[in-house]
């Protein structure tokens, strides 16, 4: 839990990427009622520095990615160290990320930003470019038999009627198919995904994106989120 001193640091912080622009700076909340109270202070002392606010909860993250219209200049991550879709979200956006983490209150930001390593699922499909930033699935559209084929790593493999789930982790792609065969589990730096026979739906972070008509093109990628860490 962030005393006063660092949500404070953290205000100044956050105001100075409001000085570059008109704009909302992203914050993402704790968990619970303490975390609800911390994101109302903060959000109450960057207010009072004219900066604007949009807060957020964790899982609520990675979807304000994909759907974010108004100008974001930056992200405050208040949340548990376990949870990453606050650099998800910088990452997608290419924003600064301000994060408040244990340790001592006497120290103050980072006089130089150092870097995370975000681990993203880059897609490439004709008429489709872009990104997963947590989660990619593939699975039959309707009752019909539906075959799918995984090319990776210089092999093909059929997988009658399976259900695809993509993640990205430590700059490989972790590939789960659960067919009639059971549960078979990939690892690559990249794969292709066919539809052989039948239809299939494409969800991307949970959000339907279209059918998979022809090859859907999966690589992993890392993005780089320039990031203050500010002690709490």
């Amino acid at each position: 839990m962030a005393d006063s001193r660092a949500l404070g640091r953290a205000a100044e912080a956050g105001a100075a990427l409001s000085g570059a622009g008109a704009g909302h700076v992203a914050v993402v909340r704790g968990l619970g009622r303490d975390g609800i109270a911390q994101a109302s202070r903060l959000r109450s002392l960057l207010q009072r520095r004219g900066v604007q606010v949009l807060d957020v909860f964790p899982q609520e993250a990675v979807a304000l990615a994909h759907r974010q219209d108004s100008e974001l200049l930056g992200v405050i991550d208040l949340s548990p160290p376990e949870f990453s879709d606050a650099c998800l979200l910088a990452a997608h956006l290419d924003l600064p990320l301000i994060v408040v983490v244990s340790g001592s209150a006497d120290t103050e930001i980072s006089e130089r930003p150092i870097e995370y390593s975000c681990d993203l699922i880059a897609l490439d499909a004709p008429g489709v470019n872009g990104c997963a930033l947590s989660h990619l699935d593939v699975a039959p559209s309707g009752p019909a038999p539906a075959t799918l084929t995984l090319e990776i790593d210089d092999q093909v493999v059929h997988l009658p009627g399976a259900k695809v789930r993509v993640r990205a982790h430590h700059r490989f792609l972790e590939i789960d198919v659960v067919g009639s065969a059971g549960v078979r589990h990939f690892r690559s730096r990249s794969c292709r995904l066919r539809p052989a026979v039948g239809r299939f739906s494409v969800r991307c972070d949970g959000t339907a994106i279209g059918e998979l008509g022809d090859t859907l093109d999966l690589r992993a990628w890392t993005r780089r989120v320039a990031t203050r860490l500010i002690c709490a």
